[in-house]
């Protein structure tokens, strides 16, 4: 509610005032009344209204002088209203001077008023708006100034005079995080928009300080939200952090409030100390895989906690790879939840998580490399690659490196069928042009680093001939072309087509062809 101050001389006219309309219903709250403008002025500088409405004439200090005191004493934002039974035109030159909003004529119509009060509300609500974005534009601007350590003593002072601080006054520095919400997971996935969840987060922050004073914040990444609080704030909560968490938590949005984090830092006083209020917030997040089932991290509780460092084991890469390039699902499944659980179990510090991620990401990747793979082929690399941009629970992260995991050993999989399809490709064409060497499945399982069984059972499963009778064929083809381009002699041929024996050529001709190879050149000749 706009407070206001009525002043007029006569008793019965401030009560009729009072009384002619409902003052709530127009945004307004009666803070106090007054006979003269020197009562007045202390009255205003006590409760610091937003209107006063005043009529002119009146003993010891009328209306106009009234206003030009408060306008000389460097306030420009009351409103005023006169209310006169003069229609004087010097008095509503004198008015506009001093920026009077209206000047109302005795006897009062409470249409006219009540229209007046509804348009002064909606300006003073439109002047409050502006007035909050410009200082959360400023808090904005030198919360992310602490956030890059460039904060300046100067900096430290505006922001503790934009959080309305007294000079050694006790702070906190808070951060409040809803998890899960990422850039690529639309709408529909997330359930809300990141313009509603700061708003949410904001109101539910102003609210549960008591709602008389605004808690300027600012987003350091999405999803994540800082705030300076007063300690002040937590005076209705009886100076516990928890129960003041528990009331912002009652504020927001179902949706919301199941995802949120809060992490407070150590209790700080003065503007110089704002960085280390800052610090020790963020060194709380240290603890939210290491403690996943909390809600609130305070960083003073938070001490005398377990906190491990130490990244992943070497010989546990191991077995993922091995796992993942095998393609054995079920045991990848009981490896990444085993990796999780030491990951809880242990305690292990945020950045010490984030250093595991990336180095076992960074040994699939280049797993698939080494087959030739195209790691952007994975759908689910950049969701993992981007995970410390937004966010996440620790179930939320083991969803997504379990998801990576399982789409690379798919990939892998796939990578080495398409290896083998080529690489038993190459073999069909080096007989294709080699069938004239002495050659067996043996000698060419060896020169392709191939099992020779394996190499037979895939050659046949994937020309579906048998290697033996795909070497026969091509070279009795190329011989056929020799007794049909040359005058050369069988024995020749046989020889150039990879036989030393030209009697053992003879009876794989006649086994394949039907026929000896005079024969089919003599035939070739009749015709």
């Amino acid at each position: 509610m706009n407070k206001v101050i009525l002043v007029d001389d006569e008793v019965f006219a401030r009560q009729g005032l009072g009384n002619l309309i409902d003052w709530e219903q127009c945004g307004f709250t009666i803070c106090g009344e007054a006979g003269n403008g020197e009562e007045a002025l202390q009255l205003i500088e006590l409760n610091a209204p937003n209107l006063v409405l005043t009529d002119i004439r009146m003993p010891e200090m009328d209306g106009l002088k009234l206003i030009q005191k408060v306008r000389e004493n460097g306030n420009d934002k009351i409103k005023f209203i006169i209310v006169s039974g003069y229609n004087d035109f010097k008095y509503a030159q004198q008015a506009i001077k001093f920026g009077v909003h209206d000047f109302i004529l005795k006897p009062i119509d409470e249409e006219e008023l009540v229209k007046a009060l509804n348009n002064l509300n909606e300006q003073i609500e439109k002047e409050k708006q502006l007035q909050y974005k410009q200082k959360a534009i400023m808090a904005d601007t030198i919360l992310k100034q602490l956030q890059l350590g460039e904060l300046s003593s100067e900096n430290a002072d505006e922001l503790s005079m934009l959080c309305n601080l007294a000079k050694s006054e006790l702070f906190y520095y808070l951060i409040v995080e809803v998890n899960g919400i990422l850039e690529y997971a639309s709408d529909e996935q997330n359930g809300v928009g990141f313009a509603h969840i700061g708003d949410n987060i904001g109101k539910a922050v102003t609210e549960a300080c008591g709602g008389n004073e605004q808690i300027y914040g600012n987003e350091q990444k999405k999803g994540v939200y800082g705030f300076l609080l007063p300690f002040r704030c937590l005076l209705q909560w009886e100076n516990d952090p928890e129960k003041f968490a528990e009331g912002v938590f009652a504020r927001l949005d179902g949706k919301i409030a199941d995802r949120t984090r809060m992490y407070i830092g150590q209790l700080a006083s003065g503007a110089e100390n704002v960085g280390h209020a800052y610090r020790t917030a963020n060194e709380a997040m240290r603890y939210k895989y290491a403690y996943p089932e909390f809600k609130l991290y305070q960083y003073d509780k938070l001490q005398s906690l377990s906190l491990t460092f130490a990244e992943i084991a070497r010989d546990k890469i191991a077995v993922l790879l091995e796992q993942i390039e095998e393609h054995n699902e079920e045991a990848l499944h009981v490896t990444i939840d085993n990796v999780f659980l030491e990951f809880q179990n242990k305690h292990v510090a945020y950045e010490a998580i984030k250093d595991s991620i990336t180095e076992m990401v960074f040994h699939v990747i280049r797993a698939i490399g080494a087959m030739r793979g195209d790691k952007n082929d994975l759908l689910t690399l950049k969701p993992l690659m981007q995970w410390t941009l937004y966010p996440i629970t620790l179930t939320e992260l083991k969803s997504l490196f379990a998801n990576f995991i399982l789409e690379s050993s798919r990939l892998i999989a796939k990578l080495r069928k398409a290896n083998t399809i080529s690489e038993i490709s190459r073999v069909k064409s080096y007989i294709e042009t080699h069938y004239y060497e002495t050659i067996s499945l043996k000698s060419i399982s060896k020169k392709f680093y191939m099992n020779p069984v394996y190499m037979g059972q895939l050659f046949k499963k994937t020309f579906g001939v048998y290697f033996n009778d795909f070497l026969l064929h091509v070279r009795i083809q190329k011989a056929k072309e020799l007794l049909r381009q040359t005058e050369l002699r069988v024995y020749e041929i046989a020889e150039s087509v990879g036989f030393s024996n030209a009697d053992y050529f003879v009876y794989q001709f006649v086994k394949v062809e039907h026929c000896t190879p005079t024969e089919y050149r003599n035939a070739l000749l009749q015709k």
